[in-house]
């Protein structure tokens, strides 16, 4: 009798929640509860609550604060535990009906949780339709499959063959291969194809990721790594230069040199993320600190370098008694030496920053303030963009623009004009950011945190902004007034 009542008590609690949270659509009906509720909602591990995550979640994707209702849907996704709420998630994120967004979210939570999903469902071709339900899909059966949370019994399959050959017919970046245990050489072509051929630069690097953590002895992975510095985008050339670190590829030494060298010739009176970013490699792959001087590293290589690389053995460098030789940078930020020559300025445009004060002035005054003296530094053939971080992200400028006396005008005049009574959606404006794959660094200055877009949780923007950069390898650096 007290399990039944218990039982009743709880259907009428979700019944109140999917009230409360229906109800919700405006400012007066939000503050009746619909946060609280929605709290509530991601802590509850049945299946009706986790059918009306599902159901509300695109539901509250316009509605006032909608963004802090659905991160506490994916809070719940991320909470799930048993097989029927993951199975109940991976059959929504297979619908088409459902947003691209959503169906991503879906399967972001399937991936990070601990439930099991039944391999039918997973094996659905419905996955490869939209390009970034794709990646999350691949992403997300390499987890599952490594961590052998998939039920095959509901499938013709026996075992994991069905799933893997869907790796394959998946196309690039293949991120499903960076789970299995070991790649064939069609596998390994495969990851070739991509990490030189893809149109999107995202998947070119993801690919070079995979490719030398599972077969860093590929012989192609050279011309990959030459293919990546002939081109600008900074998600490939990242990929090349933390990878071979990561996985001490030796051999790549002497072309990271020549890397460093060409960098250094192409930006003379440039300042340039990647002669950096090159030298900070050549240092933790070699253990030696010849800073970012591309003279010193060829006379040490012809000099020493076929012996060090004949002794170079795997673990042999030590990175924590290495001290980054600091050069000597052309501008700053808040303090903070910025190396680069592709630069995005990011101003959060929210209300609070017209209104909330920082030295005697609105934060808004301060980071345009700021953000004057920074391009005053930056030498006149520096690119650049700014943009205010708004419901929607709003740009001063159509594309990057040289860092001329105009510019720099039209840069300070946007930002004075802009009436900073909006919310704030600073993950959808770095996404937008990152359509542009020249863009190496991002600024961002802001007095709070997100308040509308995807995301508004710290710990779920910080997630997707580890994603972003394994793809498109942006530096993100945040200032906070």
């Amino acid at each position: 009798m007290l399990a039944t009542l218990l039982l009743v008590a709880c259907a009428q609690s979700l019944d109140e929640i999917e009230s409360t949270l229906k109800a919700a659509t405006d400012k007066t009906s939000y503050e009746n509860g619909a946060y609280s509720a929605a709290r509530s909602l991601a802590d509850m591990r049945t299946d009706d609550a986790a059918k009306l995550r599902i159901e509300l979640f695109d539901t509250k994707h316009d509605t006032y604060r909608g963004v802090y209702l659905r991160d506490w849907f994916y809070s719940g996704y991320l909470k799930s535990t048993s097989h029927s709420e993951g199975d109940l998630m991976l059959a929504a994120a297979a619908n088409k009906k459902i947003s691209s967004w959503h169906r991503v979210i879906l399967l972001r939570g399937i991936e990070r949780s601990k439930v099991k999903v039944s391999g039918k469902l997973l094996l659905s071709k419905n996955f490869l339709k939209d390009a970034d339900v794709r990646r999350a899909w691949q992403h997300c059966a390499g987890v599952l499959l490594k961590e052998s949370r998939i039920d095959f019994s509901d499938s013709k399959a026996s075992s994991s063959d069905k799933l893997i050959e869907l790796f394959d017919k998946a196309g690039a970046p293949f991120h499903g291969y960076a789970y299995l245990d070991s790649l064939t050489d069609k596998q390994q072509a495969n990851l070739v194809d991509a990490a030189l051929k893809a149109k999107d630069s995202g998947d070119r690097a993801i690919a070079i990721r995979i490719l030398t953590q599972q077969a860093p002895a590929n012989l192609n992975l050279l011309s990959i790594a030459q293919s990546a510095f002939a081109n600008n985008a900074a998600g490939p050339r990242t990929a090349v230069l933390e990878s071979v670190v990561d996985n001490e590829i030796f051999i790549a030494a002497p072309l990271l040199i020549k890397f460093l060298k060409d960098e250094v010739a192409a930006f003379p009176d440039l300042p340039s993320r990647f002669v950096s970013d090159i030298g900070d490699s050549l240092r933790k792959l070699t253990g030696i600190a010849f800073g970012n001087d591309p003279a010193m590293w060829e006379k040490w290589w012809n000099e020493a370098g076929a012996g060090w690389l004949a002794e170079a053995k795997k673990d042999s460098t030590n990175d924590d008694q290495q001290e980054r030789q600091q050069d000597e940078t052309v501008a700053q930020f808040f303090g903070i030496p910025i190396d680069s020559s592709n630069v995005a300025i990011l101003v959060d445009g929210s209300g609070s920053m017209s209104t909330s004060q920082l030295n005697g002035e609105s934060c808004a005054e301060a980071a345009a303030t700021e953000v004057g003296k920074f391009l005053a530094q930056l030498p006149k053939k520096a690119l650049f963009t700014v943009a205010t971080i708004e419901q929607k992200p709003e740009f001063g400028f159509k594309k990057m623009v040289v860092n001329s006396k105009t510019n720099r005008k039209k840069a300070l005049d946007f930002l004075a004009k802009r009436p900073y009574r909006s919310t704030s959606a600073l993950y959808d404006a770095l996404e937008q950011v990152a359509l542009d794959s020249t863009i190496d660094t991002v600024l961002i200055v802001s007095d709070g945190g997100s308040s509308a877009g995807k995301h508004q949780y710290p710990g779920h923007i910080l997630d997707g902004f580890e994603r972003m950069y394994l793809r498109i390898s942006s530096i993100f650096l945040n200032w906070p007034l």
